[in-house]
């Protein structure tokens, strides 16, 4: 095992581990025969995010004021299955330092080499947008080791990566340049998405095909409609160079300032370049609106709203990356929100807003 996991950040297991009778063969489900603790580490429960992208979960199945004596008589083997989680899993015992290692997207069945009941989950390389959860059972019985890999269970060896990076303000008109806007790791394949939001006075708005992204040709991947104040797009590019990059807005200039917010992501290892779905809702008011968008396993969501008067725009089926931002005359707000999608089919974004768009790649 050659990932060195001294100094990953560790937090005791946020829970109650209990035993549960099972059988196995000829061996039926006696108090005093075989039996399994089951453990579900919900990464963004420990903080998971791009920021924090190592964690370790420390759980002792005799102490640390979870239990009161042995759920197990000794742990002699474990099941981890890390289906839908894109990072790899560790489990390290501190007896012997025995390590079972389970790849991202896999399953792994494995014995343990230990005497104690105390053991650390570590879990490395998270990104902001996920919500993975990776299912430890650990055993008395004894059983021998499998492997599946995820090429068997169907998901993407190559996970993709998703970071928000950073969100531009203000009250303007005409033309402005927003610069060094990080990117992150320069990538042939990385595409940099911006969902803008824009108030205005009703035709004094965003030009959508001025918008330049580090000089790279810049794509209008969806837009809101029927509000003819408050709008949501969303632009891609594939800016393969740097790890940031400078951006020209070009807006209508008019009687009163336009309130223009730009919340920049990049995604990688996406199959492909192009949106596989988008979807738009708009109201003249306040109001809860939906977008459905198609989405595929290992791919990514964005979506913009723009709303009046406050800032709870009460999210459905993504999650907030920053909290609505004030922009215009103190009653315009916009956010911007994302999440990583582990299925094929339609995702309902919703919001309850003025402006809704929803962007998805795979």
């Amino acid at each position: 095992m050659a990932l060195n996991l001294v100094g990953f950040p560790t937090t005791n297991f946020d829970g109650t581990p209990y035993s549960q009778p099972i059988q196995i063969g000829n061996k039926p489900p006696l108090p005093t025969g075989p039996k399994c603790v089951r453990l579900d580490i919900a990464w963004a429960n420990y903080g998971a995010s791009g920021n924090n992208q190592q964690i370790g979960v420390f759980c002792n199945l005799t102490a640390q004021g979870q239990v009161t004596g042995n759920v197990l008589d000794a742990i002699r083997s474990v099941y981890i299955d890390n289906t839908f989680v894109s990072v790899p899993v560790y489990i390290k015992f501190p007896d012997t330092l025995y390590t079972v290692v389970c790849p991202a997207y896999s399953v792994v069945m494995a014995p343990v080499f230990t005497n104690v009941q105390q053991f650390t989950i570590y879990g490395d390389g998270f990104q902001t947008g996920e919500l993975p959860t990776t299912a430890v059972f650990l055993s008395n019985i004894d059983r021998q080791g499998f492997y599946i890999p995820a090429a068997l269970t169907g998901q993407p060896t190559t996970p993709v990566i998703l970071e928000y990076q950073t969100v531009d303000s203000r009250n303007t008109v005409g033309n402005y340049n927003i610069t060094n806007v990080p990117i992150g790791v320069a990538d042939a394949n990385r595409l940099v998405v911006a969902v803008v939001t824009v108030g205005a006075n009703p035709g004094f708005g965003l030009i959508p095909a001025g918008f330049v992204m580090g000089g790279a040709p810049t794509t209008l991947g969806v837009s809101s409609t029927g509000n003819s104040t408050l709008r949501t797009y969303i632009f891609y590019a594939n800016v393969a160079a740097g790890t940031d990059m400078g951006v020209t807005v070009q807006a209508n200039s008019g009687a009163q300032p336009t309130g223009i917010r730009c919340a920049f992501y990049t995604v990688r290892n996406l199959q492909s370049l192009v949106p596989i779905g988008s979807g738009q809702s708009s109201s003249g008011a306040n109001a809860t609106l939906s977008a459905n968008a198609t989405v595929d396993t290992n791919g990514v969501l964005l979506a913009g709203a723009i709303r009046q008067t406050d800032t709870n725009f009460s999210w459905q089926n993504v999650s907030q990356d920053q909290s609505g931002v004030n922009f215009t005359s103190g009653n315009i707000f916009g956010a911007s929100a994302s999440v990583l999608t582990n299925s094929d089919g339609s995702v309902n974004v919703g919001a309850n807003a003025c402006s809704l768009a929803a962007l998805a790649f795979a």
